[in-house]
């Protein structure tokens, strides 16, 4: 419920310190656990993006240190890909776009392994956005990523990278 009147603030005020002061809570109750449930990991996940850059990589890597513990559950590579999506973009909105190419590169590689074209998409697209930044070229990435969401009828998501593209652009 928590997690839902933050997203319902940022919605009407897209104030990230307000949304983030409601969801402060939970990260500093799970924060103190030695052990993490597999469902505390998606609530990481979900509210990685409310905070301030360092805060949000500290939030991952605390999460990822307990991800192991779940290697053989069913969505667990779609819980990696999610937190590196969620990275990427902090790391983007902060310029840190050498990062955030390090970032897709290694979240490419599992998307292909898992077969998570979507996603695998979103960081071709994003992977062009950080060439670009880094004066590298980068459009036929992001060429890539948009035809992907244009064959699997991905019109919401593809309008929504191309925003992103010619926010960054």
């Amino acid at each position: 419920m928590i997690i839902l009147e933050s997203l319902i603030i940022l919605s009407e005020t897209h104030d990230f310190k307000k949304a983030a002061r409601k969801v402060a809570p939970i990260w500093t109750q799970l924060q103190k656990r030695n052990t993490l449930y597999f469902i505390d990991l998606f609530i990481l996940s979900s509210i990685l993006f409310f905070f301030p850059l360092e805060t949000a990589l500290d939030i991952r890597k605390f999460a990822e240190r307990n991800i192991n513990k779940y290697k053989t559950f069913q969505n667990i590579h779609r819980l990696k890909i999610n937190l590196s999506i969620n990275s990427m973009l902090l790391l983007m909105k902060d310029n840190q776009f050498n990062i955030a190419l390090e970032e897709a590169e290694k979240a490419i590689v599992l998307c292909q392994e898992e077969q998570m074209y979507i996603h695998l998409s979103v960081f071709y697209i994003r992977k062009g956005i950080c060439l670009s930044k880094l004066n590298k070229g980068g459009d036929e990435w992001i060429e890539k990523g948009q035809n992907i969401l244009n064959v699997l009828e991905q019109k919401s998501l593809a309008q929504l990278m191309s925003n992103e593209v010619l926010r960054y652009k």
